[in-house]
């Protein structure tokens, strides 16, 4: 598809601030026009200011755009999807200047690389991470021999751009959302970023995954599809980017053609007036309703006022009943706790009667047990009584019967006294009787005893005699 030089050489106006189709712009012959005082004509380039390049005159580039639209509206913060060569980021960011810079490359060689690269970039940081639309825990990545081809897009599918590109090694990585990963910024300034460059495509599933940060990027460059006959992706063609973002209130201020005439850079600005005016509108609206129904609320408060009042008024009265009906309650309430008092010394008084009359049928009982047992008690020992008296009767007579044994008993014993007496007498003879015999006894013990040693010297004598 052969493009046209009003494409391939665009204007470049900032419609939000009304500047002139004229300001920095090229024509279609390919010489400089008239910038509208901004500058003079200086080495075949046009300077604001010794930092700011606008473009060359025959190849207006990127960075000359991006340090224009600088000017207009200044970046926060610089966020970059894709950097693919560390050395070009490097001379990009630093030319241009940024106060803050975050790149983010989702090769973890070419982020380490990148990461060495930029040190001279000042307040730049580089974070590995695959973006899309979704959150994903793992995800496809393509490692290409050509640079720019590496991505989530299959090598194949980019063959019509790069015949001889092939495919170098296939990662799989986790796949985050770009709101995600600046929630979780350790760099507060990275979540204020109101620039936005993707160098990858396709381009629409990390804007869907930017998710509420893409209301406050002003600025969008990213790289598109400019022939859907030379190759079609899904979210990669500037016709889908712009459409996207024409209802996020973006207005496409640049198109330029990269080496391959399929490919380019699109430069998009928030027009903020279009984006702001029908929210104006709607809130112009939204204020006429409020006015009106202030004005009826004004009336209704009016009406409520005399409502109120009335009700005040009513309020009042019903609080001086109130207070006279609160009066006789207490006198009431005074009757009845004094009411209650008697009612509860009455039944206080009943209970204790009742106690003592529930004791006293206890005791009752306890008495009616106690006269049974002790009739009882009495009928027994009346038996025993009668039981004994007839064993007393028994025991008369057999007394009297023993009576007239001992009587018998004792005359018997008088004798039988009467001869132990006269045998005492004879036993007291006896005895001296005895004690005679036992002199004579010890007497003759004696004489045995003398005899004896007679017998035994008698015996010694005769024996020596005929030794001698």
């Amino acid at each position: 598809m052969e493009l046209s030089r009003e494409h391939r050489f665009p204007r470049i106006v900032h419609p939000a601030l009304g500047l002139s189709p004229g300001l920095c712009c090229c024509n279609t012959r390919g010489d400089i026009s008239t910038l509208n005082d901004l500058g003079r004509f200086a080495n075949a380039e046009y300077r604001m200011e010794p930092r700011l390049t606008i473009f060359n005159r025959f190849a207006p580039s990127v960075s000359a755009c991006l340090g224009i639209i600088r000017y207009l509206t200044p970046p926060r913060c610089v966020i970059q999807v894709g950097a693919e060569n560390g050395v070009a980021a490097r001379r990009f960011w630093k030319d241009l200047a940024v106060d803050r810079l975050l790149i983010i490359e989702a090769n973890p060689t070419e982020a380490d690389q990148i990461s060495a690269a930029v040190t001279e970039v000042p307040d730049c940081e580089v974070v590995c991470a695959l973006l899309g639309a979704d959150r994903l825990e793992s995800a496809p990545f393509f490692v290409a021999s050509h640079r720019p081809a590496s991505g989530c897009v299959a090598v194949e599918q980019l063959r019509a751009l790069w015949p001889n590109v092939h495919v170098l090694e296939n990662l799989q990585v986790p796949q985050r959302r770009l709101d995600e990963l600046l929630d979780t910024a350790v760099d507060e300034r990275s979540a204020q970023a109101n620039w936005l460059v993707i160098n990858c495509f396709p381009v629409l599933p990390i804007l869907v995954g930017a998710g509420r940060y893409l209301d406050q990027i002003d600025v969008l460059c990213a790289r598109v599809i400019l022939d859907p006959e030379v190759i079609a992706l899904d979210g990669g063609s500037v016709a889908e980017l712009t459409a996207f973002l024409a209802v996020q209130g973006f207005r496409q201020v640049a198109v330029l053609e990269s080496l391959h005439p399929a490919l380019g850079d699109a430069i998009y600005v928030r027009d903020l007036r279009a984006y702001y005016e029908p929210r104006v509108l709607v809130l112009e609206c939204e204020a006429k309703s409020l006015r009106l129904g202030f004005e009826e609320q004004r009336v209704l408060a009016a009406d409520r006022d005399v409502q109120i009042e009335t009700l005040i008024q009513e309020r009042n009265a019903q609080a001086t009943l109130l207070a006279e009906q609160k009066h006789e309650l207490l006198q009431l309430v005074g009757m009845r706790q004094e009411e209650s008092k008697l009612i509860a010394e009455l039944s206080r008084q009943l209970e204790d009667a009742n106690q003592a009359c529930t004791e006293q049928a206890r005791l009752a009982v306890e008495r009616l047990t106690k006269i049974q047992e002790l009739t009882q008690r009495l009928a027994e020992k009346t038996k025993k009584l009668s039981d004994f008296e007839t064993q007393v009767q028994h025991a008369q007579e057999t007394a009297i019967k023993q009576a007239n044994v001992a009587k018998e008993k004792q005359t018997a014993l008088e004798q039988c006294l009467k001869a132990n007496a006269a045998q005492a007498v004879h036993i007291s003879r006896l005895e001296s009787e005895r004690g005679e015999l036992e002199r004579r006894q010890d007497w003759l013990d004696q004489e045995m005893v003398k005899a004896e040693a007679q017998l035994e010297l008698i015996k010694d004598v005769l024996l020596r005699q005929p030794q001698a």
